[in-house]
């Protein structure tokens, strides 16, 4: 993704890394898996409870599952 800045003429931007918590069946319920990938996702995710292979920090609380997803936000400033 840096890339793109360098290619519009933007110096290196700073990058933050942050973790968004979501909860299983919210996250299901907004996003657009394929048909039949459904499922899929949410065998993934509820694997990643035991294992998390994935890196998403999986967990049970209650009856909820709760994974935290990856966010970057690259921020540049344009010379003037």
């Amino acid at each position: 993704m840096k890339t793109l800045f360098k290619k519009v003429g933007l110096p290196d931007p700073t990058i933050t890394h942050y973790n968004l918590e979501l909860e299983l069946v919210s996250f299901l319920e907004r996003s657009f898996p394929e048909e039949n990938n459904e499922q899929k996702v949410r065998s993934m995710i509820l694997a990643a409870v035991e294992e998390d292979h994935m890196g998403i920090q999986a967990y049970q609380q209650g009856d909820t599952i709760k994974f935290m997803y990856p966010i970057a936000i690259l921020v540049s400033r344009k010379s003037t």
